[in-house]
């Protein structure tokens, strides 16, 4: 990736960046989500773990860029559009929002990529761990586990709850108001 200074741009912009994998990229399951009985999502997605080399220029200064690491991801499908849906499908399904989890986890030799996502009733409509190894066999892990905890008042729908629909040990439910 690459960006010229624009001539009007008092600071000078620029930058080269050149993004290399370091591990083959993995498809993520197939994903679908329904609203009721329409589907409402159908999408595909791989991601990749790598590191990037280059330079950024800004305001006469060089910053080189040695090996900083990151994951990308690609995804395409049909996706829901926000504020089109209304009338009847809205008054009988209506949202409650969802919980999602996209973890890629980098290490020297592994790449590890968890991702899952629940539906506000707890319904996983997504539920991956997956070992990526150069010259290996991608290693399906399970299922997920998660264990989050949050913090009164954060989340209008927020429970102290496992993944697994446990109340988590050492919490407490949260004081009467």
């Amino acid at each position: 990736m690459s960006c010229e200074a624009a001539p009007d741009d008092p600071d000078r912009l620029s930058y080269e960046i050149n993004w290399s994998a370091d591990f083959p990229a993995l498809w993520e399951p197939h994903h679908l989500q329904r609203r009721g009985g329409r589907l409402t999502l159908e999408g595909r997605r791989f991601a990749q773990a790598g590191h990037c080399d280059g330079w950024i220029r800004v305001g006469g200064r060089e910053l080189r860029v040695r090996g900083w690491t990151g994951t990308r991801d690609r995804c395409w499908g049909v996706r829901p559009v926000p504020g089109e849906e209304g009338g009847r499908l809205a008054e009988e399904h209506p949202t409650a929002g969802f919980h999602w989890i996209w973890c890629p986890v980098r290490f020297e030799d592994r790449f590890l990529m968890v991702i899952v996502q629940e539906d506000a009733d707890g319904h996983r409509s997504l539920n991956d761990a997956t070992l990526v190894r150069p010259g290996h066999r991608d290693r399906q892990l399970g299922w997920p586990q998660p264990e989050i905890t949050y913090r009164s008042g954060t989340l209008p729908h927020a429970r102290n709850e496992r993944a697994r629909g446990h109340p988590h040990p050492g919490t407490r439910p949260d004081p009467p108001r």
